[in-house]
């Protein structure tokens, strides 16, 4: 009865010792393994995954637990990962959806050991046309509007899209643009220059794209009737102007006892 006693014990230790988890020893070096450097689809994950190689003085680690960051840019990252055999932990970095640069970080035990990762988040596909500046101008009948009229091409996310072809029109009061085509800069914006027709009163414009939300996008400029100088009486020296004032459609500027300037 007793030896039995003594072979189950024996057993129990054994399984017991079997089971028992083993705790890697540090200190631990962490090193870049893959993922730096992607570039991505805002709003999308990355088309690898970002991993690190953990290490100590006999080489790579398994079961380390290493801990994941977004330091820069928005994102989501999972908050742990463990290593492999082979050392390494991996995890995968969804974007946000702002585009521009991001930063993930890998930490390993009380954060000693860092690693950073950069990816690059670009806009999405074309989704809305917007009017950016430019509405609302007045200028001489004629002449050409002091500021570009200029519409933005947004992502579903309202970052601008670059490399989108605007097509600009007069649809009121003649006129001309100039160009009449423009490819959306690093922002999304494109521009054109409105050159009024000779009539007074409302012009407009418009850009277009096709198949865009909010297209197209309309521009008023108000074209208004030029000054012109008509003549002059010559005014004697040491003489101030006293007065300006218009009647009939012409302006009077007004010296002392002397004369006046007559503007159309």
């Amino acid at each position: 009865m007793k030896r039995s006693i003594a072979v189950l014990t024996l057993v129990a230790v054994v399984a017991g010792c079997g089971s028992d988890p083993v705790t890697p020893l540090g200190p631990f070096m962490l090193a870049l393994n893959a993922g730096d450097g992607q570039t991505g689809t805002v709003g999308a994950a990355l088309g690898a995954p970002l991993s690190v190689r953990v290490t100590n003085a006999d080489g790579p680690v398994a079961g380390v637990r290493v801990r994941w960051s977004v330091t820069s840019g928005g994102g989501s990252v999972p908050p742990t990962s463990e290593t492999g055999a082979d050392g390494v932990a991996a995890a995968t970095y969804t974007l946000g959806t702002t585009a521009g640069t991001k930063a993930v970080t890998a930490t390993v035990g009380g954060g000693d050991s860092v690693v950073t990762f950069s990816a690059t988040a670009l806009p999405g596909p074309a989704r809305r046309l917007v009017r950016n500046s430019g509405d609302g101008q007045s200028a001489f009948a004629g002449q050409a509007a002091a500021s570009p009229l200029a519409a933005v091409v947004l992502d579903q996310y309202n970052n601008g899209v670059p490399g989108v072809t605007v097509t600009w029109s007069v649809t009121l009061g003649g006129g001309s643009v100039a160009p009449a085509a423009a490819m959306t800069d690093s922002t999304g914006i494109a521009t054109t220059l409105f050159t009024t027709g000779a009539a007074l009163g409302s012009q407009a414009a418009s850009a277009s794209v096709a198949g865009l939300v909010g297209s197209p996008v309309s521009f008023s400029v108000i074209a208004t009737a030029a000054i012109t100088f008509v003549t002059s009486v010559p005014i004697a020296p040491n003489y101030g102007i006293h007065d300006t004032f218009v009647r009939d459609g012409l302006a009077f500027v007004c010296a002392w006892n002397s004369g006046l300037l007559i503007y159309d």
